[in-house]
């Protein structure tokens, strides 16, 4: 009897052995599922701090209006003359400047036999509100072969807003790799602070308002998401309703 009794609680033994082992194994499993989760959820946590809300390029600049008055060949001086004191009689004119088909040939490159030039007037203004009209009108003066307008960006300023913390900007919408400025940046309070890597190099600030980044805390100047190009955007002299 003793003998049988000691063969039984052994067995009970190795029974209660096994159950622990495989409790201790499901609980080691429990245990590794919730640190996986756990660890997926910190790693969500942290790829959002490190996700910028204003990733990608913000670009600010100012559109410049330009209008080419060519004149036909064999204009008179009275002709030249009517047409500069038209110029003159326009709203938001910023500079004026006579070019002959010589000079225009020279900077160039070519002979002014090679190509068809005109001696030209060339106009720039501060707004672009009425060239269209300047253009129709200008065109329809005696002596005018034919008048044209163009556009160029001034005063550009591209920030690219990276992950973790990373940034870069450059003044020009075609800027060469060794002048765009990299660094990094901090946002606290509402403002953005751009610190280059090259500590001769100038920090900058940004301020956040409705969604928009601004030059200044009342958004005089405002920065608009764009391309890499400065692109598809509004001119950045805007200012934002208080």
């Amino acid at each position: 009897m003793k003998k049988g009794t000691k063969k039984s609680d052994k067995k009970k033994t190795t029974k209660i052995v096994k159950i622990e082992r495989v409790n201790n194994t499901k609980s080691t499993k429990v245990a590794l599922v919730i640190l996986l989760a756990l660890l997926v959820v910190l790693g969500v946590v942290l790829y959002r701090q490190n996700q910028p809300k204003y990733e990608g390029y913000w670009c600010s600049y100012q559109e410049k209006a330009t209008i080419v008055v060519m004149l036909k060949n064999g204009y008179t001086a009275a002709q030249k003359q009517a047409i500069e004191d038209k110029i003159a009689k326009y709203e938001d004119v910023q500079a004026t400047g006579f070019f002959s088909k010589e000079e225009y040939a020279d900077e160039i490159g070519v002979s002014p036999d090679e190509i068809e030039l005109y001696d030209a007037i060339v106009v720039s203004f501060t707004s672009m509100d009425a060239i269209g009209t300047y253009v129709e009108e200008l065109t329809k003066l005696d002596g005018v072969e034919k008048a044209e307008q163009s556009y160029a960006k001034a005063g550009v300023e591209l920030y690219n807003i990276q992950k973790w913390g990373k940034y870069s900007f450059a003044d020009s919408d075609e800027a060469l790799e060794e002048d765009i400025i990299e660094g990094k940046y901090k946002e606290k309070k509402g403002v953005i602070t751009f610190k280059p890597n090259d500590s001769k190099k100038e920090t900058k600030v940004l301020y956040v308002k409705d969604n928009h980044l601004c030059a200044d805390p009342s958004c005089k100047k405002v920065y608009f998401e764009s391309d890499e190009t400065c692109s598809s955007i509004t001119a950045g002299e805007t200012e934002i309703e208080e």
